[in-house]
């Protein structure tokens, strides 16, 4: 088993990454479990080894950190993480550096994947927790316990299912690296670089969205499993600071651009898909009116990608564009900042209490 965990600044929250990894349980997986730390922020490399090297006395893993030399897109930092470690037929984890590992989460999807003998097998997360800026205390505002499911259920997913597991969160995602997974990757990549008009980064953030419909395109096994396994977290300032709260890039934009990897060939074929393109062109309408304020979207790549893919004339579309104009001016009131102000005041908790986990190994 190889779990792969990029990570790119948030050093802090790293730490609390690993506490949940050791304190996950391994007792019925077969294999050495080893564990990748892919550290994609060349000048944070000494930092990222002093972390790691205080959960190495664990000896159920294997350690080993990755060094990038120079930053690359996260998604060529992730999946070349993968196919240069990866053994053949090994059960891979995709795992975020500010996401949280239930206790269950490696040996209920282990034995998942390998009961089904599953190419991509998908999982549920729950949303979120948020780091608060001393470290040590967090938001979550889900009312959601910490159980495994006495009801485990892992089937196979449908065309017409696919978009709502959430597979664009990498978390969900387990993978068996074998040819048919290969080849989906290959085939995901092909479906982003058909968008050439937009630069590298911007047209591969969606492949981990794309590679559960590539398995299918090419008949492999894409398999379910319906237990929370991860839970999603962010950086509290990250996200507070970021515009429209989507750090790094405008979520409603990528939207449109999986919306048009949908509608093309080959996919533009399966009806099955109508509700996964409606989902995105909902969420792209709504987000339209931020497409002309995100400074994060060149004025030249959104022409053009609207002039390719566009926003249908409908009235539920213009309705979700009416209600986008919401985002706009929450952004120029500053009315998420103002709102997550009160969460910190009202919700923060302690993080050991949220997660009931030990104290941290000292590390500062």
């Amino acid at each position: 088993m190889l779990v792969v965990i990029p990570t790119y600044r948030r050093i802090a929250t790293l730490k609390w990454v690993l506490q949940s990894l050791v304190q996950c349980r391994t007792e019925s997986i077969r294999e050495p479990i080893r564990v990748l730390v892919v550290n994609n922020h060349p000048s944070a490399s000494k930092e990222i080894t002093r972390v790691v090297s205080d959960f190495t006395s664990e000896k159920r893993f294997e350690w080993s950190i990755i060094c990038r030399e120079k930053t690359l897109p996260p998604v060529q930092n992730w999946y070349s993480a993968i196919c240069e470690n990866a053994l053949p037929d090994e059960v891979v984890f995709l795992h975020g550096d500010d996401d949280i590992f239930c206790p269950w989460s490696l040996e209920d999807r282990y034995e998942a994947i390998c009961s089904e003998s599953a190419d991509v097998l998908l999982s549920k997360s729950a949303d979120r927790i948020l780091f608060l800026p001393d470290q040590v205390s967090a938001i979550f505002n889900e009312n959601m316990s910490l159980k495994r499911r006495a009801d485990l259920k892992t089937a196979a997913i449908p065309w017409i299912n696919i978009h709502e597991w959430g597979a664009v969160f990498i978390g969900n995602n387990s993978y068996r690296y074998t040819e048919k997974w290969k080849r989906a990757l290959s085939v995901s990549f092909e479906w982003c670089h058909r968008q050439d008009w937009l630069d590298w980064n911007t047209r591969t953030l969606m492949l981990p969205f794309y590679l559960p419909f590539a398995i299918k395109q090419l008949e492999g096994t894409l398999v379910g499993l319906d237990q929370v396994c991860v839970i999603r977290g962010g950086d509290f300032i990250e996200i507070r600071d970021s515009a429209y709260g989507s750090p790094g890039w405008n979520g409603g934009f990528l939207s449109l651009c999986a919306y048009g990897v949908l509608t093309s060939a080959p996919l533009a074929c399966f009806k099955e898909l109508d509700a996964a393109r409606r989902d995105l062109m909902m969420t792209a309408a709504k987000w339209l009116p931020t497409f002309y304020h995100d400074s994060r979207i060149p004025s030249g790549m959104r022409k053009e990608t609207l002039r390719r893919i566009g926003i249908p004339h409908t009235k539920e579309c213009a309705l979700q564009v009416v209600m986008g104009f919401r985002l706009l001016l929450g952004e120029m009131l500053n009315l998420r900042g103002w709102k997550w102000s009160l969460q910190t005041r009202h919700h923060a908790r302690p993080l050991q209490e949220i997660l009931q986990f030990p104290p941290l190994p000292d590390n500062t």
